[in-house]
């Protein structure tokens, strides 16, 4: 018997910081507060805190188009 699975990938470390982002909306309420905090908590297991926010502020500094003012600020909220 065969049987196909399809096996998912584990998130890259730019999508899990780019998911956490997006889980703030623009007023600052988190909208997926369990992938926040626990980025949060276990980020130092694969990336140094001042690594994490070297790309947080590249990410804020290289923002643009129609977008780039509302990833800004959600950026902002989850630094904060």
């Amino acid at each position: 018997m065969s049987q196909t699975q399809e096996k998912e990938e584990d998130p890259t470390l730019d999508q899990l910081i780019h998911g956490c982002i997006q889980a703030f909306d623009n007023e600052g309420q988190v909208r997926d507060p369990e992938l926040v905090r626990m980025f949060l908590m276990m980020h130092p297991w694969y990336l140094p805190s001042a690594q994490l926010a070297a790309r947080l502020l590249r990410i804020y500094q290289q923002s643009s188009g129609e977008e780039s003012r509302s990833l800004r600020v959600k950026t902002c909220h989850l630094v904060r």
